[in-house]
């Protein structure tokens, strides 16, 4: 089983694969990054992150991505990722269920990007 924690390591990860320079700009914000605190809600999660900023090249402009769905025993209907940038930085990662409570474990977790190939054109 993992922990909310274990699911947002995995789910960064997966987000943040590949060469694409935003992508880069986005493993490098969270490479230099901490969450500051969690909260669960009935149908999902919400992670406030913080950038070390001496540390990282801003994003030019304000703006939400996620292409990445959530399989796992827990969630019949899967769920969705979001990550907020705002002042450059990121500044959250929330998570979303279609249709099911958010559970507290996760087992047989299954990471896919909903289209492929991705689509940048969301992160400026």
């Amino acid at each position: 089983m993992a922990s909310q924690e274990d699911l947002e390591l995995e789910i960064i990860s997966y987000l943040t694969k590949g060469e694409d320079e935003r992508i880069r700009l986005l493993r490098d914000q969270f490479d230099h990054s901490k969450v500051i605190s969690h909260e669960i809600s009935g149908v999902g999660s919400y992670a406030r992150i913080t950038v070390d900023k001496q540390s990282v090249k801003p994003f030019e402009t304000d703006f939400n991505f996620g292409d990445v769905y959530i399989q796992c025993d827990e969630l019949s209907d899967g769920a969705a990722v979001l990550v907020f940038v705002r002042s450059g930085y990121i500044e959250a990662l929330e998570c979303s269920a279609y249709g099911d409570e958010w559970p507290n474990e996760f087992t047989n977790i299954k990471l896919s990007y909903m289209a492929e190939p991705r689509d940048f054109s969301d992160i400026l």
